[in-house]
């Protein structure tokens, strides 16, 4: 897969599975569902995290890489952690405190528009590329 897309590309394609988790998400209506969703959802995990770091290894200096590449980790996590306190606030904008809907149909939103933004940015990578 690494050999075959670039990196823009790639993660167009970790955002497209994640948009398509969260529209099956929005409209669940069995267990099966559910099931193909978060399968989804995983594929563009397993795209997006060992893109990004190797993206962020290729073009940082090799004295400054540590802290590019901690400060990756911790805003990662530190992503994870907020969503606990973001949630709610969320929650309430897309239809009520019990409605999950909204939010993955928000999730797949989001996902869209970073989408478009590394499709669109694909010309500029290729552009800027020594190789």
């Amino acid at each position: 897969m690494a050999e075959r897309f670039d990196r823009p590309t790639r993660l167009a394609l970790c955002y497209l599975c994640f948009m398509a988790g969260g529209v099956l998400m929005w409209g669940v209506h069995n267990i099966f569902t559910i099931i193909i969703a978060f399968t989804l959802s995983g594929i563009g995990l397993g795209f997006g995290i060992p893109t990004v770091v190797n993206w962020l290894a290729t073009i940082t200096n090799p004295k400054i890489s540590g802290k590019i590449m901690g400060g990756y980790t911790m805003m990662l996590n530190l992503g994870i952690f907020s969503t606990s306190f973001l949630l709610n606030p969320i929650l309430a904008l897309m239809g009520g405190p019990n409605e999950y809907a909204g939010m993955y149909l928000f999730g797949a939103l989001m996902s869209f528009i970073l989408m478009v933004a590394m499709m669109a940015y694909r010309p500029v990578y290729h552009k800027t590329q020594k190789w």
